[in-house]
């Protein structure tokens, strides 16, 4: 492989900002946990904004990282089908 595909590099940005945004709510979480494990918040729109908002880019976080993983897997699997019937053409019918 001489040079990087398009598919490969978009699964790949896919992949890793997938991680990042569940790693960003992850840590949120974390911080606005007290010393007895529930999470606080200064009010209840705000609580409740952040709750929304967190599950809405948690679904958006999983749906990119199994689409970038898709295409990962799609790529590699042509790759290797292109591999193994590359020496073999099919003739076609001359009228």
């Amino acid at each position: 492989m001489s040079h990087l595909d398009p598919v490969l590099i978009l699964s790949s940005i896919l992949v890793i900002a997938g991680f990042f945004i569940r790693l960003v709510i992850a840590r949120s979480r974390f911080n606005r946990r007290g010393a007895g494990g529930l999470q606080h918040s200064s009010n209840y729109w705000c609580s409740l904004l952040m709750g929304i908002l967190e599950w809405i880019f948690g679904k958006l976080a999983f749906a990119m990282i199994l689409f970038g993983l898709l295409l990962m897997g799609i790529y590699f699997f042509n790759q290797c089908h292109a591999k193994k019937h590359r020496g073999t053409h099919v003739k076609g019918i001359n009228p």
